[in-house]
């Protein structure tokens, strides 16, 4: 009985104690205040611009800014406290932010950036894992030294750079400048040595970057591009004397399907190489891959 009752008090002590850190972390965990999305409008902010930015996240699903900073405050001691957009900083990365940029700061130019962004942006990137939170319309971006910067990306803000685009009248044009962004975005997230991409490269395998005339001692000016196509490339690496040609390493063989994913609509391509069982493979291969980042082209 002595054992029993020991055990029974020793219990209950633990179930206390069990009950009580429970009650602490539910109290510590409850918030003391609503959380605010600093991407949002505040409520308090009126004018076109606030109703610009409401009106596109009604429609769109996420936010749009027109400069990097989400929040200034002062502080109890009268000290203001600034919170920016950190485009040099995501969960992986971080570096120092020496870029020259040119922002939207008339309403009719914040109008026309934020059209130009939901026509001929977010429809590729707006459903699936690449959706944005937000994102930011420049007028131009450059580095220090002078390089264009075709796009800015932090956790949760994609920032793109609209000179190019601005510039560009036509449908056609301003596509194209789009859709060279869009694809440099995607290089970033899935380049040729990731590991999703090894079964692309194994079709290929035996060949890369070896001299075309050791397999195919036919190979001549003529450039038979049978053999090439056969094997599942759609180019080569040329040389004025064919005995140095080869064939592509898998950087460049990749590239050469990244780009006809982005620059080529699946009925052209089918009409192309249709009869090139491989690389019609290789093609859907990293059709499903730009699909499976979230890109819908």
């Amino acid at each position: 009985m002595r054992h029993t009752t020991l055990y029974g008090i020793t219990a209950m002590t633990l179930l206390v104690l069990l009950s009580s850190a429970c009650s602490d972390d539910e109290e510590a965990l409850t918030p003391n205040a609503p959380f605010i999305d600093k991407f949002d409008v505040p409520v308090s902010a009126t004018g076109a611009e606030a109703d610009l930015r409401r009106d596109f996240y009604a429609r769109n699903g996420c936010y749009i800014i027109f400069n990097d900073t989400l929040s200034a405050v002062r502080d109890a001691s009268g000290n203001l406290k600034v919170e920016t957009v950190d485009f040099e900083w995501n969960l992986t990365t971080s570096g120092r932010d020496t870029d020259e940029r040119e922002l939207f700061e008339t309403i009719d130019d914040q109008r026309e950036a934020a059209a130009v962004m939901e026509k001929y942006i977010l429809p590729y990137i707006k459903d699936g894992a690449m959706k944005p939170h937000a994102v930011m319309p420049f007028k131009s971006i450059m580095t220090s030294k002078g390089k264009v910067v075709d796009y800015k990306e932090s956790w949760r803000c994609l920032g793109i750079n609209f000179a190019d685009i601005m510039s560009t009248t036509d449908e056609a044009g301003r596509k194209t400048v789009v859709m060279e962004i869009i694809k440099k975005i995607y290089k970033s997230k899935v380049s040729y040595s990731a590991e999703k991409v090894d079964t692309f490269h194994e079709i290929c395998e035996e060949y890369s970057g070896e001299y075309i005339s050791d397999y195919f001692p036919e190979w001549e000016d003529e450039r038979d591009m049978e053999i090439i196509y056969s094997l599942g490339y759609i180019s080569y690496k040329t040389n004025k004397k064919p005995a140095n040609e080869k064939f592509l390493t898998q950087s460049n063989d990749y590239t050469d399907f990244v780009n006809l994913v982005f620059d080529k609509t699946p009925e052209e391509v089918y009409e192309m190489y249709g009869r090139y069982e491989k690389i019609i493979l290789k093609y859907e291969m990293v059709r499903s891959l730009v699909n499976e980042t979230g890109i819908k082209i």
